[in-house]
């Protein structure tokens, strides 16, 4: 993507220093507008012709974009404005080299970074460190953790072993993604007894933890971890951060949404339980999950996160504490799996919407398939096969692991699952992954999905469904909340809360786990097909 530098970006590269612009950028991306620092870096690195202003811009661009091709084009930019002559300059343009193959492998351009890799290890030694802990995260990143794990395992294994954070984090969160968690753990405690503040290293250590099922070691670093929202300036942020050790009567809690719709779908189990203490509950939520979860805990004040964000400072002064919702396991005493409130459904639509959504379905039914009122089909079944859109690069790379496509879907469950035919097949896939509904040109899939405003519509929806097959995506948590059945198709490198291995959730009961075992969907997907076909053959009123 050009973009032809105006008159002002011309003068901003002029006159401010490679620190100042990016301190601008991270304060706007703290107050939440990082579209703002996202068009001021594209704009400032194709103006300036000094260096570290350009490769300032890249690493802005890199780190809160998936725009690789232009973060690789300023690089490339920098590394021509770079004279030849000095040591210290063929070390800098060396550097400049790194990250420019960090950028090739996050565009799929593998045998590209690995050259550039393999030529710095000839050419700089002094760089080899820094080069193993970019090329190994550089193939986590892109979905190659057994390469990575390959690639740490001759440097902890040479004569010469070399030592240093990033490479012991590396190698933690290989073999975590290779779901051998307790084995990654090692690693991040060699890590930490380097640097034992260091939040990225915490926080992986806590995530293996969890996905080897140790949860109370686990949940308690997992609290450590600085909250993940969109605002970083939000006033509740600085509200005491409420722990295990607060009794809770009386006490004003506000609960906000953190992470993803999915982890507050997941932990939202736990307010009665705060409620059994006699807190008093404010519930912090963005719009899509406002209805439904207010219907669901009428004893709890739920409002809309940006209304919480402009509370005055009167109404502001009511709370005693905040706490993120993935907090709650910890604040709740969650030490092993016989702690979590197992009981489904804990979120239910309204009887309104769900008769609804009934009527909906048997009319869209008639128009695509030809459904009569007399026939029933032998399943209603819900599909989603991929996660919402997210900007931030390491948010896209793991979306992407986690994504297949409707065609890949589809075309894999049907091929195995011949009575497919005989059910009726429900789009649940909100979004621009919707719009692959057009290239679908094989059984029939209904799409009501301009009728739901939120989530409370999704769950209306999944009630009238016999089964919902979805990758791991807030829709997935949302069945198993509902207690529908779900089969949730988990991308190789599972997240912490699926653990290394089985094929059940301890969160939801009613949850089946197809479990990728390389990066393609594919092979797993036939699989899901074929049990879909086992099930379908063998009975009028399957169950699943």
């Amino acid at each position: 993507m050009a973009l032809e530098p105006n008159a002002e970006a011309k003068q901003q590269a002029v006159k401010i220093t490679a620190v100042e612009f990016t301190i601008a950028c991270e304060h706007l991306f703290a107050a939440g507008e990082g579209h703002k620092a996202i068009q001021m870096a594209l704009q400032v690195g194709q103006a300036s012709q000094e260096v570290p202003l350009i490769l300032s811009a890249s690493g802005l661009l890199a780190k809160y974009t998936n725009r690789h091709d232009i973060v690789a084009t300023l690089i490339k930019k920098a590394i021509h404005l770079t004279p030849d002559g000095t040591a210290e300059l063929a070390r800098s343009k060396s550097e400049m080299h790194i990250f420019l193959a960090d950028a090739l492998m996050a565009m799929g351009r593998k045998k590209e970074a690995m050259d550039i890799f393999q030529d710095i290890f000839k050419e700089c030694p002094a760089l080899r460190v820094t080069a193993l802990e970019h090329i190994s995260m550089a193939l986590l990143e892109a979905g190659y953790p057994k390469e990575a794990f390959t690639v740490l395992d001759a440097c902890f294994s040479s004569s010469d072993a070399l030592v240093s954070v990033p490479l012991y984090n590396n190698m933690g969160c290989a073999l975590e993604r290779m779901n051998r968690s307790e084995e990654a753990l090692p690693y991040y405690e060699k890590a930490l007894e380097l640097d034992p503040t260091n939040p990225v290293v915490s926080f992986g250590h806590s995530v293996s933890l969890l996905k080897a099922g140790r949860l109370e070691e686990g949940f308690k670093k997992y609290v450590r971890r600085a909250p993940l929202v969109n605002d970083r300036n939000f006033w509740f942020l600085e509200l005491p951060r409420l722990s295990d050790q607060v009794d809770l009567e009386g006490k004003h809690i506000l609960l906000y949404q953190e992470q993803g719709l999915g982890d507050t779908i997941q932990f939202i189990r736990f307010v009665p339980w705060l409620l059994s203490k006699g807190a008093k509950l404010t519930i912090a939520l963005p719009i899509q999950l406002l209805d439904l979860i207010a219907l669901n805990y009428q004893q709890t004040d739920c409002m809309l996160i940006s209304d919480v964000a402009s509370m005055s400072s009167a109404q502001r002064s009511e709370f005693d504490f905040s706490c993120p919702i993935p907090d709650l396991p910890f604040v709740c005493g969650v030490k092993s799996e016989k702690n979590i409130p197992h009981s489904t459904p804990y979120l239910l639509p309204s009887g309104v919407e769900g008769n609804r959504f009934s009527q909906i379905m048997r009319e869209e039914a008639k128009d695509i398939c030809g459904s009569s009122d007399s026939a029933s089909p032998l399943a209603r079944i819900g599909i989603v096969w991929a996660g919402d859109k997210r900007t931030k690069a390491a948010d896209v790379a793991a979306d992407q692991r986690r994504s297949t496509t409707l065609l890949d879907m589809m075309g894999a469950v049907s091929a195995h699952c011949p009575d497919l035919r005989k059910c009726e097949i429900y789009n649940l896939q909100f979004g621009r992954r919707r719009s692959e509904l057009k290239e679908w040109h094989g059984v029939p899939i209904i799409d009501i999905m301009n009728e739901v405003e939120n989530m409370e519509d999704t769950a209306a929806i999944m009630l009238n469904l016999d089964l919902i097959i979805s990758v791991d995506t807030s829709t997935a948590h949302l069945a198993g909340a509902l207690g529908r059945p779900i089969w949730m198709v988990s991308r190789w490198d599972a997240c912490w809360r699926w653990g290394d291995k089985g094929d059940r959730s301890v969160w939801y009961p009613t949850m089946r786990v197809f479990r990728a075992q390389e990066n393609s969907f594919l092979p797993v997907l036939a699989e899901v097909g074929k049990a879909l076909q086992v099930i379908l053959q063998n009975s009028e009123h399957p169950v699943f």
